[in-house]
């Protein structure tokens, strides 16, 4: 929720929050050596997959990351810990993205599936198969209309599909 602060993700699972105005890493979650910084700590071993996708939540300190390894994270971007890592796909997890009102993630997946999640009880509410899988690649990217009960996906098969919630 701060401006001056961006949160970054590198392929070797470091996620890092920098202050924009010093250009200098603010907090370091769960990174390892080589990033090129003083605090860098060892990955613990579930943390050693590369992030696809990162957003942060609009109110809460909360980031989301969605991973090869076919996980979806929840770090506390005040603390950097991790709240908790969910299995999310059948394969690398591609796409993510926030509803408007904060209160669902929607996830794509090299699966063919588009996943939505109640954050609250951090499970699936809805999935559908959003798009075939073409040379190893399914639904590749999600986002979701900042006004209208809209979501839409694109994948590998050239389609984008629009969903409307109810």
């Amino acid at each position: 929720t701060d401006p001056s602060k961006v949160v970054v993700a590198y392929d070797n699972g470091a996620l890092l929050l920098f202050d924009i105005n010093s250009s200098s890493p603010a907090l370091v979650c769960h990174t390892s050596q080589g990033v090129g910084t003083s605090a860098a700590l060892e990955l613990p071993s579930d943390f050693a997959s590369q992030p696809n996708r990162i957003d942060t939540h609009s109110s809460l300190s909360l980031a989301v990351t969605v991973h090869e390894d076919a996980t979806m994270r929840l770090i506390d971007i005040r603390t950097g810990r991790n709240i908790e890592t969910i299995e999310a796909h059948e394969g690398p997890v591609t796409g993510l993205s926030f509803d408007s009102s904060g209160l669902y993630a929607m996830t794509t997946g090299v699966d063919g599936l588009l996943k939505i999640w109640d954050l609250r009880q951090r499970s699936t509410v809805m999935q559908v198969r959003s798009h075939e899988r073409i040379r190893g690649e399914g639904a590749t990217a999600v986002a979701c209309h900042p006004v209208k009960s809209m979501i839409f996906s694109g994948g590998a098969d050239s389609d984008l599909v629009a969903l409307t919630r109810v």
